[in-house]
């Protein structure tokens, strides 16, 4: 029933939707730019009930569209589970919009600051305001979760903004432009689709701020463009993010989860495991735990609705040279397939690496797809070692029962965001800043730092009325030479 309501839905969409990408050329988007520099000018400090207006009006017009930005989603991947998209998309847009809407008074309050004793009475105070129009690029793999979440960080802010999305998902693309269309006025924000060239054009343009979700390799030219305009960034990049299997702990469980963390849009997740350090002795065990989880979560693959597909032929084809390399090295790969035919739906069931070496390219570049390696540990402090030489990534998870484990891992690693016995669920607690550190990304957002992340907060000082220090002014004499010692030496 449901996969015949899935294909109603999808001739409906398709029947109503342009299965074109609206590219916009450069010249139009310097028009639009300007259009959008000029609307901040006319409104630069929105109030409040401003910004909440807009908020709520975005969440309800999400909630209108919600089947058909699954069905686009469906359509541009070649196969995405609808569920899917409602639990990490649409679900968690809309858990990150109440939960903005709930705090955005508080954060929008003066913070104040400690007044020395001899600039008393006074009173300091940052003031969050906002910065002006925010350019940001979001990318194919969460389309939906990953242009508004920003977006709704930046209305809150009180900025106007511009979202150049993804080519590679024109479907969701057009659902998106519509949504904000009907719930933002049109000197609010705006979708911007094209390719390349676009995308270059719209780094060059000089935004107040920048915001970017993608590969490290474009980050830095995106953080290039910027820096000739002096235009400040937020890099949300990626890496490999590993997974610790502690001494003890339950290898189902572990198991369990991992899979799923890895499973969940066919791997294509930046924080998703990248791959896992297993104490030496479970590690036959582990690949059998792992194997039942998959089999148990899908028990086929190919024409299955649940399980992703990767989202081109060029993505799909490097996953394949990945695993090719690998196995040309050396590696022993544990594909946990039933079916045969995976070409034709551009799918890649979970499969195991084990005798992986450095020298790898999977063992050297972010994997972005469902290839999990297994490294074998002696020990923790091996373990601690081989994630301190490395980049630091965006996430680290630690399977572990022991709080003293936890600590130790916490204190001797450096990540973006830890997160203990799960995976993936700590980016879903919207109180939480969720950004990387070094090559994993620049700045956080998430949350009242995301607020303060696209606001300037302007130091403010009030003199009081009195000053007992207006008479330290020159000409110097013995007496003000004798206060500034015992005041500031």
């Amino acid at each position: 029933m449901l996969k015949q309501t899935k294909q109603t839905n999808r001739q409906t969409h398709l029947q109503q939707s342009q299965l074109t990408r609206n590219s916009m050329s450069i010249e139009d988007l310097s028009v639009v730019y300007e259009k959008y520099r000029k609307a901040f000018h006319q409104n630069t400090n929105t109030s409040l009930e401003y910004r909440l207006q807009r908020l709520k009006q975005l969440h309800s017009t999400i909630l209108e569209y919600k089947t058909d930005l699954a069905v686009a989603l469906d359509y541009d991947f070649g196969s995405r589970s609808m569920t899917e998209t409602y639990l990490l998309e649409i679900g968690q847009t809309l858990e990150h919009l109440k939960y903005t809407i709930k705090n955005l008074k508080k954060w929008m309050k003066p913070i104040p600051r400690e007044v020395p004793l001899h600039l008393q009475p006074g009173k300091a105070m940052l003031i969050p305001q906002p910065k002006g129009i925010i350019g940001i690029i979001s990318p194919w793999n969460y389309p939906i979760l990953l242009s508004l979440t920003p977006l709704i960080t930046a209305i809150a802010a009180g900025n106007t903004a511009l979202i150049k999305v993804s080519e590679y998902v024109p479907q969701t693309n057009n659902c998106l432009e519509k949504i904000i269309k009907k719930a933002l006025d049109n000197k609010c924000a705006c979708i911007i689709q094209g390719d390349e060239t676009v995308a270059d054009a719209f780094s060059a343009l000089p935004f107040d701020h920048l915001f970017f979700t993608g590969s490290t390799r474009i980050g830095k030219k995106v953080m290039e463009k910027a820096a000739r305009n002096l235009t400040p960034v937020t890099l949300e990049l990626g890496g490999k993010s590993p997974v610790i299997i502690g001494k003890n702990y339950n290898i189902q469980k572990a198991a369990k989860k991992i899979a799923l963390g890895k499973c969940l849009n066919a791997g294509q997740t930046c924080i998703a495991p990248d791959y896992i350090l297993c104490p030496r002795e479970i590690v036959n065990e582990l690949r059998e735990a792992l194997a039942d989880s998959f089999y148990t979560m899908y028990p086929t693959q190919a024409e299955n609705d649940d399980y992703t597909a990767i989202i081109s032929q060029s993505h799909f084809n490097r996953l394949q040279k990945l695993l090719q390399d690998a196995i040309e090295k050396g590696a022993d790969v544990h594909s946990l397939s039933s079916d045969t035919d995976f070409c034709s739906t551009s799918k890649i069931p979970l499969t195991l690496l084990t005798n992986t070496t450095d020298n790898m390219n999977i063992m050297q570049e972010e994997i972005f797809g469902p290839l999990l390696p297994i490294i074998p540990i002696d020990s923790m402090s091996e373990a601690l070692n081989y994630i301190q030489t490395r980049p630091h990534p965006l996430a680290l998870y630690l399977m572990s029962d022991n709080p003293k484990t936890h600590d130790l891992v916490i204190k001797n690693t450096h990540s973006g965001g830890i997160c203990i016995n799960d995976v993936l669920t700590h980016v879903a607690v919207h109180s939480l800043p969720f950004g990387g550190i070094r090559h994993s990304g620049i700045g956080r957002y998430h949350g009242k730092e995301g607020f303060y992340e696209l606001s300037h907060l302007k130091s403010v000082f009030k003199r009081g009325k009195i000053n007992p220090a207006s008479f330290i002014t020159p000409p110097w004499n013995e007496k003000i030479n004798i206060l500034i010692q015992k005041l500031f030496l």
